[in-house]
């Protein structure tokens, strides 16, 4: 079930306060679902989308094949520490290790049809 639209890409987020509005929309929906929920990069047709949803919705995307009458698949998912770690380098004026946070803090398909 999805949750709600983000319009950007958490790997593009440069300021504390667009950190903090991620975090401010995924803390909203796990509060009131009471479970673990993140950012989903969904490929639709030729461009990508990002929805609030939970880790147990993004792993049926992204493990179910598309079928031919949605041209769309959950290609990657943000877990909310990614945006939380994002967040705190950028407070510290740090340049974030994007290569670190992905492997870290995101689940993408690959890693889902390896298991």
């Amino acid at each position: 079930m999805t949750i709600d639209i983000i319009l950007g890409d958490p790997e593009n987020i440069r300021s504390v306060n667009e950190a903090e509005f991620f975090l401010s929309r995924i803390r909203y929906y796990e509060r009131k679902n009471s479970c673990r929920v993140g950012i989903l990069m969904i490929q639709r047709r030729n461009f990508p989308l990002y929805l609030v949803t939970t880790e147990q919705e993004a792993i049926r995307e992204m493990t179910n094949p598309t079928s031919v009458e949605t041209p769309e698949s959950g290609i990657k998912f943000y877990r909310k520490d990614y945006i939380e770690v994002l967040r705190d380098a950028l407070q510290l004026g740090q340049r974030p290790d994007y290569r670190e946070l992905d492997r870290q803090h995101t689940l993408d398909r690959q890693q889902l049809r390896a298991a």
